[in-house]
């Protein structure tokens, strides 16, 4: 049984607010997101009562850094900073607007296995779903106590599904957003919000 999994999405960034492909590309948090960040710190301090006891992971770009400033800053001496955490390569659509995106492939306006998350791993010049499942399950077979994880929303989706024991169709199927906390112990996720 795999230990408890803490996982935190970055907060809202500009980028995010207008429908703009991030990928490994970064954009500043919004006041919203600014505020996301801080509510999921609370959220952590009221789940964990003794921080010696968990390790904490973050993909190391600036969205997350700055999520994790707002949510940890006084524990971030404990930070590890890992690139198998950071947002998949998008390829090409990094940087585009959503309704470019949407006229070079319509799945990403669609829900679930067939639709975006499909779409993500077909880019020509971005990673493909074996690249990054690879490292994702590379950062799973790692942990060895609790552990909170701030990243990414595709990195969450399958880190959260690994740690559940989905199948990768599953993955995309899951809940997500920004400025909660997902709680996995014993398989079974908690939202903390």
């Amino acid at each position: 049984m795999k230990p408890p999994l803490y996982f935190c999405r970055h907060g809202q960034t500009e980028w995010n607010r207008i429908g703009r492909m991030q990928g490994k590309l970064d954009s500043p948090l919004t006041e919203l997101g600014q505020a996301q960040a801080k509510r999921q710190g609370a959220l952590l301090r009221a789940a964990i009562p003794d921080w010696s006891q968990v390790d904490i992971l973050a993909s190391p770009l600036g969205r997350v850094r700055q999520t994790v400033d707002f949510a940890l800053g006084d524990v971030e001496g404990k930070i590890r900073f890992d690139d198998r955490l950071m947002e998949i390569d998008v390829g090409e659509l990094t940087g585009k607007c959503r309704d470019a995106i949407l006229q070079s492939d319509p799945r990403f306006d669609q829900a679930g296995y067939d639709g975006f998350w499909s779409a993500y791993f077909a880019t020509k010049t971005g990673e493909t779903w074996d690249q990054f499942f690879a490292r994702m399950a590379e950062v799973a077979d790692t942990i060895d106590r609790p552990t909170v994880i701030f990243a990414h929303g595709i990195v969450g989706f399958a880190l959260r599904g690994l740690f559940k024991g989905l199948t990768p169709q599953d993955m995309p199927l899951q809940a997500g957003g920004q400025g909660c906390v997902f709680c996995i112990k014993d398989g079974v996720e908690t939202i903390l919000d």
